[in-house]
């Protein structure tokens, strides 16, 4: 998500806001004010956290040639357990080193559609029990300052345009 959310900074934010992009695969704290603004793949429980679901996320397996073994990547998300049961001989800390091994014929990479479909790779397998809706998360007071209000509102408008032009 991180390298997509990158790639639309202009779009996101303007030259008056600061933007600080924090890639983790646990869900930091946004009611103590570890993060301002989060993507989360479930709507959020705690209390005083504002929630807005912004799509759904689908994912898939991409390589250069069908029957490569899969990629793993370390980590406690859902698709990194998904490919713990899975055969592969490679593993890696990040899922983007999974797509950089898929470019150079190494193996299956497990990747959104949203970022798979936009590469040269094959998609060999949709992976339907993945799939999970994502919402946008912010604490309940920040999203009435008017900076944080129009990352929100731009983000809400990129995330609904991606989501919509996945299948």
């Amino acid at each position: 998500m991180t390298q997509w959310l990158c790639a639309q900074v202009g779009q996101i934010a303007t030259e008056d806001i600061q933007l600080h992009f924090i890639a983790a695969d646990h869900n930091l704290d946004i009611a103590r004010r570890e993060a301002v603004i989060g993507l989360r793949n479930h709507r959020p429980q705690d209390i005083g956290l504002a929630g807005r679901k912004v799509g759904q996320v689908h994912f898939a397996g991409y390589a250069c040639a069908p029957d490569l073994p899969w990629i793993k990547v370390s980590g406690q998300t859902p698709s990194a357990k998904w490919l713990a049961d899975q055969p592969g001989r490679l593993s890696v800390s990040a899922p983007r080193n999974a797509l950089d091994l898929a470019r150079a014929g190494q193996g299956t990479a497990l990747l959104p559609t949203f970022i798979g479909d936009d590469t040269s790779l094959t998609k060999i397998t949709d992976i339907a029990e993945l799939t999970h809706d994502q919402w946008l998360v912010c604490h309940d007071t920040a999203r009435f300052q008017p900076q944080v209000r129009r990352v929100i509102n731009n983000l809400t408008t990129a995330l609904t345009k991606l989501h919509r032009a996945a299948p």
